[in-house]
């Protein structure tokens, strides 16, 4: 057995869970139902560890995250250790009976942020009672034998909240071998606020931990409902109620690496969930408005935002490092001005249409005529520039025109291929605009739209039947050649079906390319085959699935959220062929139908 020590006053880690699949045929007939949300499985653990440079090593600060988005650490004077071949927790205390140690995992946010899960509404305060899931259990997968002690813990006592009552289960485990689940039953009223979930090996155990889990019992609506709700709850999740930005990634604290078009983009959702019921119209208002208004504070360079920002005391500054990115102020605006239409806002409406106006075009364009990426913290030019066939180039080209860059001829690629075939390029203008679902021409390559889209998702879907066969991906039909976390959570990867050897599917592609589906079922039915393995949840899709199925992140990043909230909608509405309002919103916009002639014929 491989083991790596585990060391007091450590910190960093991830989850997994095996929820009741969904079956494709009840996908119209509401009902509750039980399912699992892990919050920590720890079979990544051996890539939390920064070498070990001193005595004591120490986790990787950067991966520091449970499957909810939250941090956890060690618990106990007891030294631990990790199973690298099980993936497992280990402790071994049968020679140490004084000796006991364990993991503590925050349910909501940082742990020095002092937040708490509603059991009775786990769910962002935005989303409505009728829609927030119950937790109505805990559960862990447990070989070994001795006593294994979970906890609740409320949230610390504070000037506003009054400690409440924690709560404590005991289970002794009789020598197995293999993981067996153990579990106990948690009546709101027994427990309704809790800040941390924490398991302890008692003395005299040896017991090694597989994973920890929350039991959930669903809202009674029906799975498309259920597949959008998730998605937004993923995105929600990494809003900050302090800040009113979207963190990049749900286990950061609210003061940095906050995600600027994520921000615009969740306005945009939240006007989503509005139409749905899911949000009361007022508060998706002073949602957008608050988000405005934030958005108007930020620094701008050529009137370009940051792609990520940061407090510096009581202002907001571009992250160091961070570029004033057209794409990323083309995304952020544009969500903006249509959350502002969906909403019936007209002020917000105009305040977003004076910032698309107040980029400096002229100023951001090269020598050849494309526009550039942007520009740096200095303000000298990126020397990239927005040339590649597809959908970003596409976004930034609009911008152009309704910036008042009508007199300047729109620069793209005219090859008609987006950039490898990374599966997002060429659907991410399909979020906002519906033009780009249909036959539509594009002035660059005169290629129609939807033809260019539904050949690369047929490309997908044959990938790894052409290049894995044996592979899970290819047996169960999975696709999503992408961009996000790299394996494991550590880099940036991208991949498309023009490279060879991929391994790393993103399933927000699947969410993305969903309209090009003749039949959304099919869909849906692909959608509750990643329910049934863990990989949607709660709390959305994971970030990403190796092709042989053995890893996963469980990672919440805001970027992909936004993506997954956004596209979860538009199917949803096609799968109960309703119109459309975000569809109808921008369609109905004068700014976006001229703005749209830069693009498409």
């Amino acid at each position: 057995m491989s083991v790596i020590p585990i060391f007091l006053a450590t910190t960093g880690l991830a989850s997994l869970a095996a929820g009741n699949s969904w079956c494709a045929a009840e996908a119209v007939a509401p009902r509750g139902r039980l399912v699992l949300q892990t919050v920590h499985e720890y079979f990544n653990l051996r890539e939390m560890f920064v070498p070990a440079t001193q005595a004591t090593p120490d986790f990787n600060g950067f991966l520091n995250y449970t499957h909810i988005g939250t941090d956890f650490g060690l618990i106990g004077p007891a030294e631990l250790s990790y199973c690298a071949d099980t993936g497992a927790i280990c402790a071994d205390f049968s020679d140490l009976p004084a000796s006991w140690g364990g993991v503590w995992h925050s349910l909501n946010g940082l742990a020095r942020e002092n937040k708490s899960m509603d059991f009775a509404a786990p769910y962002s305060h935005l989303v409505r009672k009728k829609f927030q899931p119950r937790v109505v259990g805990v559960q862990a997968m447990v070989s070994g034998s001795g006593s294994f002690r979970v906890e609740l813990k409320p949230p610390q006592a504070t000037d506003k909240l009054a400690p409440g009552p924690g709560w404590a289960h005991t289970f002794t485990t009789s020598g197995t071998t293999t993981p067996q689940a153990v579990a106990i039953s948690i009546r709101n009223e027994t427990i309704r606020l809790a800040q941390m979930l924490n398991w302890v090996a008692e003395p005299g155990a040896k017991i090694a931990v597989d994973s920890i889990t929350l039991q959930m019992e669903l809202p009674d609506v029906d799975f498309p409902t259920y597949v959008f709700l998730a998605s937004y709850a993923k995105l929600a999740r990494c809003y900050s109620d302090q800040t009113g930005m979207i963190r990049d990634r749900a286990h950061i604290g609210p003061e940095s690496l906050n995600n600027v078009p994520a921000t615009g983009m969740f306005a945009l959702a939240t006007a989503a969930a509005e139409q749905l019921g899911i949000v009361e119209g007022e508060v998706a208002r002073e949602m957008l408005r608050r988000i405005l208004c934030v958005v108007e504070s930020l620094p701008r360079k050529r009137g370009l935002l940051p792609h990520f920002v940061e407090r510096a005391g009581n202002a907001w500054v571009p992250l160091n490092g961070a570029e004033y990115s057209t794409i990323d102020t083309a995304l952020c605006l544009i969500s903006l001005r249509i959350a502002a239409n969906v909403l019936g806002d007209a002020a917000s409406a105009e305040r977003a249409l004076a910032m698309l106006r107040g980029v400096d075009i002229p100023a951001l364009r090269n020598a050849a005529g494309y526009v550039i990426h942007g520009v740096h913290a200095d303000g000298e030019p990126i020397p990239h520039f927005w040339r590649d066939w597809g959908g970003e180039t596409a976004l930034v080209l609009m911008m152009q025109r309704i910036a008042g860059g009508d007199g300047l001829p729109p620069q793209m690629d005219g090859s008609g291929r987006t950039h490898r075939g990374i599966g997002f390029i060429a659907e991410l203008p399909a979020l906002f605009f519906p033009q780009f679902n249909t036959n539509a021409r594009a002035h660059a390559g005169a290629v129609e739209w939807r033809t260019y889209r539904q050949r690369r998702l047929a490309e997908q879907k044959a990938y790894f039947g052409t290049h894995s066969p044996q592979s899970l991906a290819a047996q169960l039909g999975l696709y999503g050649l992408s961009a996000g976390e790299g394996e494991n959570g550590i880099g940036y990867h991208t991949g498309g079906v023009e490279d060879l050897d991929q391994r790393l599917i993103f399933p927000h592609y699947i969410l993305m390319s969903s309209l090009m589906e003749a039949d959304t079922e099919v869909v849906y039915e692909l959608l509750a085959k990643l329910e049934s393995r863990g990989w949607l949840t709660p709390f959305g899709l994971v970030e990403n699935i190796t092709a042989d199925g053995k890893n996963y992140v469980p990672m919440i990043s805001a970027l992909n959220a936004s993506f997954e909230s956004l596209a979860a909608y538009h199917l949803l509405l096609a799968q109960r062929r309703q119109a459309d309002p975000l569809y109808h919103a921008a369609a109905e916009d004068a700014v976006f139908t001229d703005a749209i002639k830069a693009v498409l014929e």
